[in-house]
């Protein structure tokens, strides 16, 4: 189950199994990471906390699942989609979504 509490049940995590367990996008401490790297090869972030773009986070996911190149395409698709959007509503031309 998911928390925003930072709280992490160690023991349900080790009796899924994982095959390795994402973690790019986290908040996640050094000791959460060793402990789940105890229990499947796990990925952190990069450099900051909650701060992976959604290019890099999928990405990163699809070099770890063998799909780079179903992961390019759903980044080429949104992309398209965003442009398409933009050009139907060129009143929203100046607004920034981070």
């Amino acid at each position: 189950s998911f928390t925003d509490a930072a709280e992490y049940d160690f023991e349900q995590i080790l009796a899924l199994g994982p095959d390795v367990i994402l973690a790019n996008h986290s908040g996640i401490t050094e000791t959460d990471y060793e402990r789940l790297s105890e229990i499947a090869p796990t990925v952190g972030f990069a450099e900051s906390m909650w701060a992976s773009d959604r290019e890099e986070l999928t990405l990163t996911i699809g070099s770890i699942l063998d799909k780079e190149e179903e992961a390019q395409v759903l980044l080429d698709e949104a992309d398209a989609a965003i442009a398409a959007a933009a050009e139907a509503h060129p009143e929203f031309q100046d607004v920034v979504f981070t």
